[in-house]
C-alpha cells in the first residue's frame, strides 16, 4: 500500500510542475483577444466583466496553452463619463483570464485605455447654435425684444442639449485588443 502511495505521489509531483510551467505566461507576452460583448463607457461599471475570445493561439515554451477562440474575460478598471460641458469620456480595461481546455488561467495584464474627444468645442457649437437659432426666431416673431428673449431661450436649449448628449467610448463586438502580460 505504501509503495502505491509513494508511486502516485512521485507521478503527481512530476506532472504538476510541468503543467504549472506551461500555464505560466512570461512577462511581456502578448495576448490578442476579440471582444464578444459591446462595451460602452456610458453604461459600464468599474469591476464589470465582459466576454472576449483569444484571437491568436497562445503559445508558451513551444506548447499551445490556449487555442484561437478560447474564452477570455475582460474587466473594467475605469469608466469615466465626459463632464457636463467639457472633458472627455475614458474607458480602461484589462484582461483577467483565459480558458485553457477546462482550466481558467488568471492573467495580470496591462490595461488598454481609450478616450473620446473632448466636449468643449461640441458644447460651444450646440450652445452657440441654440443662441443663434433662438435669436433669429425671436427676431422674426417678436422684433428686437423677441430676438433677445429668443437668444436667451436658445442658449438654454443649447446648454441642455450639450449636457444631455455627451461623447462616450464605445467598443463594439468583434474589436481586436492587444494586452501584455505583466
Amino acid at each position: 500500500m505504501t509503495y502505491k502511495v509513494a508511486l502516485l505521489s512521485l507521478i503527481v509531483s512530476m506532472l504538476v510542475p510541468l503543467r504549472a510551467d506551461v500555464a505560466t505566461l512570461p512577462s511581456g507576452s502578448s495576448i490578442v483577444v476579440r471582444t464578444i460583448d459591446a462595451i460602452d463607457s456610458k453604461s459600464a461599471d468599474v469591476g464589470q466583466t465582459f466576454k472576449a475570445s483569444v484571437d491568436e493561439p497562445l503559445v508558451v515554451n513551444g506548447k499551445e496553452v490556449a487555442r484561437k477562440g478560447s474564452d477570455a474575460v475582460l474587466k473594467i478598471l475605469e469608466a469615466k463619463t465626459a463632464g457636463k460641458l467639457k472633458g472627455n469620456a475614458e474607458l480602461s480595461i484589462m484582461l483577467v483570464s483565459v480558458k485553457s481546455g477546462d482550466q481558467v488561467l488568471p492573467i495580470e495584464s496591462d490595461n488598454v485605455t481609450m478616450e473620446s474627444s473632448g466636449k468643449g468645442k461640441g458644447s460651444a457649437i450646440k450652445i452657440g447654435g441654440g443662441t443663434a437659432v433662438g435669436g433669429v426666431l425671436g427676431g422674426v416673431l417678436g422684433g428686437r425684444k423677441g430676438a433677445a428673449i429668443g437668444a436667451g431661450a436658445g442658449a438654454g436649449a443649447g446648454t441642455i442639449l450639450a449636457v444631455a448628449t455627451g461623447p462616450h467610448v464605445k467598443i463594439p463586438p468583434e474589436t481586436r485588443l492587444k494586452f501584455r502580460v505583466q
